[in-house]
C-alpha cells in the first residue's frame, strides 16, 4: 500500500512541475485569438506612460512648467499622486498609467490642483492571456486622450508613450 501513494505522489509532483509549479496552466494555454489582434506570445502586460511637452517641444515637468509632486491621476473614484517618474532613466518625466482592466480603462489627470482643467484619458484593453499564477495579462488597443484617439510610440518591449503637446 505504501509503493502506490509514493508513486501517485511522485506522479502529481512532475506533473505540476511540468506546467509551471502548483498546478499553474502555461501562459497562452487559451486560444484568445478571436476575441483580439494582438500576440498570443505576448508575456507581460503592455504598459502606458504619458509625456507632455510645450510648444517649444520641452518636458513640462523637467522645465519646471508644472510641479510632478502636484500630479493627480484618477480612475475608478480614487486619486493617486507620485505618479510622475522622477527616478528611471527612460521614463523620467514621464506619468505611468495602471490599473487595467479588460475593455474601457478611463482616467482624469490633474496637472496642477491650482488649475481647473482637467485632462480625459481612455484606455482600451484586452486579456491576451490568463494564468492561475500571475492572472490576466492585458494589451492596449486603443488611447483617447479628450476624446480624440491617439497613436503610441513604442519605448521598449512592452512600454508604450503617448506624447501631448500643450
Amino acid at each position: 500500500m505504501k509503493k502506490p501513494i509514493v508513486i501517485l505522489v511522485a506522479l502529481i509532483a512532475i506533473s505540476c512541475s511540468k506546467n509551471g509549479g502548483g498546478g499553474c496552466v502555461e501562459p497562452s494555454a487559451f486560444d484568445l485569438s478571436p476575441f483580439t489582434s494582438k500576440s498570443q506570445d505576448q508575456a507581460l502586460n503592455e504598459q502606458l506612460v504619458l509625456e507632455y511637452l510645450n510648444e517649444a517641444g520641452e518636458n513640462v515637468f523637467e522645465n519646471n512648467t508644472y510641479d510632478p509632486n502636484e500630479v493627480t491621476v484618477g480612475t475608478n473614484g480614487q486619486y493617486y499622486q507620485d505618479v510622475v517618474d522622477l527616478y528611471n532613466e527612460e521614463t523620467k518625466f514621464l506619468i505611468w498609467i495602471n490599473g487595467y482592466s479588460e475593455g474601457k480603462n478611463s482616467y482624469t489627470i490633474s496637472l496642477s490642483p491650482t488649475s481647473s482643467k482637467v485632462e480625459l484619458l481612455t484606455v482600451y484593453t484586452t486579456v491576451t492571456d490568463f494564468n492561475s499564477c500571475s492572472g490576466p495579462i492585458f494589451a492596449i488597443d486603443s488611447v483617447f486622450y479628450n476624446s480624440e484617439i491617439k497613436s503610441l510610440k513604442e519605448i521598449s518591449v512592452g512600454l508604450k508613450k503617448l506624447t501631448i503637446t500643450q
